[in-house]
């Protein structure tokens, strides 16, 4: 295990994470969940190599050429920057979706009726919404 190879995989994670927040802002989620299957194993080759390097080579960091130690720093803050946006771009599909549910929610139980009022001992009425049933194609 080299820091070569760590660099390597550092830029193939910040790149995948790059390629879904383009794909989610262009609005396209057909690869998306094949996008994610590979960036977390990406992310889990990337923790296990760290791992490696540390419990072989606890100092490897302080053992890299400045070349090295440069182009790893480097890699690891396009990395940050990448996993910034994508984390942005992920809660605004995650807020959109929940709006989404929720309207076709209301619009369900709009059309289901299943509101309905009891009237109490002095006079008040109360209303109660049922839950209405609802299932969500996921092919969209």
């Amino acid at each position: 295990m080299t820091a070569a190879a760590l660099t390597v995989t550092v830029a193939s994670l910040t790149g995948l994470l790059r390629a879904e927040t383009a794909l989610l802002g262009a609005g396209e989620t057909r690869d998306v969940a094949e996008l994610a299957a590979a960036k977390q194993r990406l992310a889990s080759s990337l923790e296990q190599q760290i791992a490696t390097l540390d419990r072989e080579r606890p100092q490897w960091h302080a053992a890299l050429s400045a070349a090295a130690a440069a182009a790893l720093a480097q890699a690891m803050s396009a990395l940050h920057e990448a996993a910034e946006a994508n984390g942005a771009m992920l809660e605004r599909q995650i807020a959109l979706s929940r709006e989404l549910l929720g309207a076709v929610a209301a619009e369900a139980r709009r059309l289901a009726g299943t509101a309905q009022e009891t009237y109490g001992a002095s006079g008040t009425v109360s209303r109660f919404d049922a839950p209405t049933p609802l299932a969500v194609n996921t092919s969209l």
